[in-house]
């Protein structure tokens, strides 16, 4: 889909709407809309285009070699994008005002208003592109709208050639329902995130509605995050004698505690999580679980006392948690610090304080998330220098999200 009129412009921008908000119509619907009342914007062109290898090779040359690289091209390519080429003065300048910083995790408690705000995901999944000067601009444009020709006498002016069917188009033809568009493929996208599209992750209320609605795993693959549990713990040691106690920091519908503590040996596990529903549904589960084994087998004693398990299911913040102190080997944390993440930097750090409170000595926090280390690894960094220890952080990505290990030790007086 390719739409365009002839005009001269004072000066022109690169805005893209990456796949993150382009599949959800109408978030899209609305940001066409709050440009379409701007007097500052004018939509010259658009298109709806998937990016290709060589034009991401092109779009982030200058941040090849660096760690985050594969990332910025595998987020950009995992669905379609809408491209447009904005005209008007200061176009530079107000159409990044308007889409917000690049850091998503600030934007979201200090720039309200901004798109990346309403819209953002990540610092890598960011849901927008602005073109940061003019050159950039022209170099940008040049890749998703090579129609589009710059006058080397005057580069603040622009001709846009266009093919003599487009070029009658009147100049108010470009509506934003021409953008409207099918819902992605789910195989494209579905490794990307689920829409959250400023979704109020730590409100309670918003958990319990989801949670009567939902009853699957919101974040990740069930079986993909016990992999990586198990590679990290000695969980799966069914040789082993001591007891390991592992803690599901916000357990939500998933099934991921109930199949540790039903695989595995001496487990003491902890499902705990703020919603009054998502507890009710840990609490449902064992107990069909438990009534299945005995119907299966005959047998009267329960499967947990078999494999010297014990579950705890609790209402709890994770900011003030149940847990004794030095009490939990293992942490497993499933989206549930983005959440924090999205509020004031000191309740993050309240629910830090208190992981580290609970945790062992040698134990260990495993972390899913969305956030990339440069946000994660920033925000473990700022807390560890206002407390006594000192984290350290492996990392690895799994399906498109991150996973982090993070061992705590104090620090040498």
């Amino acid at each position: 889909m390719f739409f365009s009129r002839i005009v001269r412009a004072q000066e022109v921008t690169l805005a893209i709407l990456k796949p993150s908000v382009t599949s959800s119509p109408k978030s899209v619907q609305k940001i066409l809309e709050k440009l379409d009342a701007d007097e500052n914007f004018n939509i010259l062109a658009a298109r709806k285009t998937e990016i290709s290898a060589s034009q991401a090779a092109r779009f982030y040359a200058e941040h090849e070699g660096k760690f985050f690289y594969p990332r910025l091209q595998a987020y950009v390519r995992s669905g379609p994008v809408i491209a447009l080429a904005l005209q008007g003065d200061g176009v530079i300048a107000n159409w990044r005002k308007l889409i917000g910083p690049t850091k998503v995790t600030k934007t979201k408690y200090l720039d309200p208003g901004t798109l990346r705000h309403d819209f953002g995901v990540s610092d890598t999944r960011n849901s927008f592109h602005g073109s940061d000067a003019l050159q950039s601009a022209q170099s940008e444009l040049s890749i998703l709208f090579p129609d589009l020709r710059f006058d080397p006498e005057n580069p603040k002016y622009y001709d846009i050639d266009i093919p003599d069917v487009i070029s009658r188009i009147e100049s108010d033809a470009l509506k934003i329902e021409d953008l409207k568009y099918p819902p992605p493929n789910p195989q494209i996208t579905k490794n990307y995130s689920t829409d959250l599209d400023s979704i109020p992750l730590a409100k309670e209320d918003f958990w319990d509605g989801y949670h009567r609605k939902q009853k699957q795993d919101w974040f990740l693959n069930q079986n993909k995050a016990l992999e990586f549990i198990k590679r990290h713990t000695k969980i799966a040691d069914n040789e082993r004698k001591d007891k390991i106690t592992v803690l599901d920091l916000g357990a939500g519908t998933s099934t991921l505690i109930l199949r540790i503590i039903f695989m595995m040996k001496n487990i003491d596990g902890w499902a705990i999580d703020f919603s009054e529903e998502a507890c009710k549904f840990q609490a449902n589960s064992v107990e069909t679980l438990l009534e299945n084994y005995s119907k299966k087998t005959g047998d009267a004693e329960s499967l947990l006392v078999k494999n010297g398990n014990s579950l705890v299911i609790c209402k709890d913040d994770c900011r003030s948690l149940t847990c004794a102190d030095h009490s939990v080997d293992v942490i497993v944390d499933k989206g549930t610090m983005d959440a924090f993440m999205r509020l004031e930097e000191s309740e993050s750090f309240q629910a830090m304080d208190e992981m580290a409170r609970v945790l062992a000595p040698g134990g260990s926090i495993l972390q899913l998330t969305e956030e990339p280390p440069e946000t994660r690894l920033e925000r473990w960094f700022k807390w560890s220098q206002s407390t006594k220890y000192e984290a350290k952080i492996q990392q690895e990505e799994i399906l498109g999200k991150f996973g982090y290990i993070v061992t705590l030790s104090e620090r040498e007086q």
